[in-house]
C-alpha cells in the first residue's frame, strides 16, 4: 500500500454488499473491464460486474474465450 498512489475504502467492515460496491468504484475509474465469465453464468459478482461495465460502454475482455 506504501506504493500506491491512492487508496479508497469502501467500508470499514465486510458487509453484503462491499464486494459489488467495490467493483462498481473500479468500473468508474476503468476503460476495460477484463474478466473470467463463464457462458452459462447467470448470477454472482461477476456476471453483475461485467453487465455494469456495458452500461457504462467499457471494452469488455472475456479471457474464457481464450483459455
Amino acid at each position: 500500500m506504501q506504493n500506491a498512489d491512492k487508496i479508497i475504502y469502501i467500508s470499514e467492515e465486510y458487509t453484503k454488499s462491499c464486494m459489488l460496491e467495490r467493483n462498481d468504484k473500479l468500473l468508474e475509474d476503468s476503460e476495460y473491464c477484463i474478466c473470467y465469465l463463464k457462458e452459462n453464468c447467470i448470477k454472482y459478482g461477476t456476471l453483475y460486474t461485467v453487465s455494469r461495465a456495458k452500461n457504462n460502454n467499457l471494452k469488455i475482455y472475456n479471457i474464457n474465450k481464450y483459455i
